[in-house]
């Protein structure tokens, strides 16, 4: 059987397929991102965060001034809503010695 496929694309996304990580991300081998796991958000839409991480007590969504801690549910997965503004990175933080690191970002886009 001999078959023939063609494939047209119309348009090729720029969007980042996943969220961009930082060093401390790749370090902890106990962190699982469950969502969103696209690396772009959408501007003033709700978005649920989900991260499974049992060495960390907390873990943050920060978009420039705006903080908010994700609450650990009964399963220890980290999660909470959150909506993105436009023009500004979404980062996930979590502390070590004190002070909160960026493990990964997002780009927000329109």
């Amino acid at each position: 059987m001999v078959m023939t496929l063609r494939v047209s694309c119309t348009k090729a996304s720029t969007d980042p397929p996943f969220p961009r990580q930082f060093s401390e991300y790749g370090e902890r081998t106990d962190f699982r991102l469950l969502e969103p796991v696209s690396g772009m958000l959408v501007a003033g839409q709700p978005t649920l965060f989900r991260f499974a991480c049992l060495s960390t007590p907390e873990v943050a969504v920060v978009q420039g001034s705006t903080w908010m801690k994700l609450k650990r549910n009964d399963k220890g997965v980290f999660e909470g809503s959150f909506v993105p503004a436009a023009g500004m990175p979404v980062q996930i933080s979590i502390p070590k010695a004190g002070v909160y690191w960026g493990v990964l970002e997002y780009i927000v886009g329109k």
